[in-house]
């Protein structure tokens, strides 16, 4: 069927999805058929939509962040629309119903990152109201992103909302919400954020959504969620899995309390609050990788090779909004030598050399690097296969458990280098102290 937009300039290549507000498309450029972008097109004809989706294109196109969806250019026709970076993955409300469990790590590492990205938003003077698991993006590349800031407000604006209408979805609105008869002003809080992400939080720690609707059901749905909201003094994950860390629960509960004046107070603080527990996890540190380690991977499948995904298909309910990017690369140097071993993976052999110094740190950091490849080998193998390359060099910088800086030596095929770049990004690596320079000649042959 023929779709009813135009975009000047572009050229639909699908539509991913339709909400009550938006449509999202899959786009190529006229000029270059090698960009793809996204486009999102307002379909609201009810009054102030299209001030409100213009609002919501101009605080995006201001923000430059890697955790906050990225926009690029605002047309204003009737109707508007925008254009996005095309980002394959999905949302954190797929991965938390069809996932098991994530380690407690590594949750605190993404909305470590979430919690910065946030407070670049409310330091601009704006708040998204409307933080939920469905509303984060976990790309291919590893990187979550805050997306869709439909109900978003600029709060140094003028109001478009009416006084007393709150926005949002029930289930992940603060309690303090539920008890004033004029809430708008608690909802155009930064504080109010907070509490949305800790909940978001809580729940991928959990595995399971806080109003699960066999639980909350029915035509009594946001009543049911309204008394939960004012029952409880906080979220504690411990009520649902005895198994989460206690100093991870406790940021939870600190950043749900159902007072605003008892909870964490900005996103800064939350990001602080989370990476200082992940450094202290880290104070138990890997034993150090023996040089007569071997390990041997199970070959392949044989059915083909695995690779980033697509861009997946938009559910109808929500509209969408995706982005992606290159990986920042820098260069390393190395410190000692010492041979791991060789891999096998079905017709290609790994050999891992991997870089030791005297510090643990850096020992401990090699070893998780190394355990990376061996337990990601399949996609690994995937991104070389075809590029022709003998072998490449992996250089990382980790910085806080996370890959600061990434630089693939070897391989001339940029699609092949993005994908190792993407995966190398995608570990969950050890928080030590400082950075952590690994470097990692990894040689294909059959």
């Amino acid at each position: 069927m023929t779709e009813r937009f135009h975009f000047e300039g572009w050229e639909i290549v699908e539509k991913l999805g339709e909400g009550g507000m938006c449509a999202v498309y899959r786009v190529r450029s006229a000029a270059d058929p090698d960009v793809e972008r996204a486009i999102k097109v307002m379909i609201d004809v009810h009054p102030g939509a299209n001030e409100r989706f213009a609002a919501e294109a101009r605080l995006l196109i201001s923000l430059d962040h890697p955790n906050v969806l990225k926009v690029y250019e605002l047309v204003e026709e009737n109707p508007p629309w925008i254009v996005m970076e095309l980002l394959a993955g999905r949302d954190l409300e797929e991965h938390r119903d069809t996932v098991d469990h994530y380690r407690p790590e590594q949750l605190a590492l993404w909305f470590a990152d979430l919690a910065q990205g946030l407070q670049k938003v409310h330091d601009l003077g704006v708040v998204h109201r409307d933080l939920k698991p469905s509303n984060i993006m976990l790309g291919t590349d590893g990187v979550p992103r805050l997306i869709d800031f439909g109900v978003a407000r600029d709060t140094t604006a003028a109001r478009v909302t009416k006084a007393g209408i709150v926005v949002g979805t029930a289930s992940y609105l603060p309690p303090e919400l539920f008890l004033e008869s004029n809430p708008q002003h608690l909802q155009d809080q930064p504080v109010a954020d907070v509490y949305s992400l800790g909940q978001t939080l809580c729940e991928l720690l959990i595995n399971r959504p806080i109003h699960d609707p066999d639980e909350f059901h029915g035509p009594k749905l946001l009543v049911s969620i309204m008394q939960d909201k004012i029952s409880r003094p906080h979220l504690d994950p411990r009520e649902w899995d005895t198994n989460i860390p206690k100093g991870l629960a406790d940021i939870v509960i600190d950043a749900t309390q159902q007072l605003p004046e008892d909870r964490i107070d900005s996103a800064r603080e939350l990001e602080r609050r989370l990476r200082a527990w992940l450094e202290q996890r880290a104070r138990v540190e890997r034993a150090p990788l023996s040089r007569s380690d071997v390990k041997t991977l199970p070959p392949p499948p044989t059915g083909g090779t695995s690779g980033p995904s697509e861009p997946r298909q938009v559910r109808p309910r929500r509209s969408g909004g995706w982005l992606g990017g290159l990986l920042g690369m820098g260069a390393v140097g190395i410190v000692g030598l010492a041979v791991v071993g060789m891999l096998a993976l079905g017709g290609l052999g790994i050999g891992l050399l991997v870089m030791f110094a005297p510090d643990a740190g850096q020992r401990t950091v090699a070893a998780a690097v190394e355990a990376s490849i061996a337990g990601d080998s399949e996609a690994v193998q995937a991104c070389v296969a075809g590029a022709g390359a003998k072998g490449f060099e992996l250089d990382v910088v980790v910085a806080r458990g996370s890959v600061k800086t990434v630089r693939i030596g070897g391989v001339s095929d940029p699609a092949a280098k993005a994908c190792l770049e993407a995966r190398v990004r995608s570990w969950s690596l050890p928080v030590v102290g400082g950075d952590v320079r690994v470097s990692i000649p990894v040689q294909l042959g059959g």
